[in-house]
């Protein structure tokens, strides 16, 4: 699949979702051992 003739026919930008008090959802789920939650957090990066 060569994709050097690939174009973008438009530009397309997703949304930056955060929670009403613009801080991130950051740990252990209640009712599963092992799954976290990371979301939330706008245009700031995971470290």
């Amino acid at each position: 699949m060569p994709l050097e003739d690939a174009v973008e026919s438009e530009a397309w930008a997703g949304s930056r979702p955060c929670m009403p008090d613009m801080k991130p959802v950051i740990g252990p789920a209640d009712k599963h051992d092992k799954l976290w939650f990371a979301f939330g957090h706008s245009h700031q990066a995971l470290p």
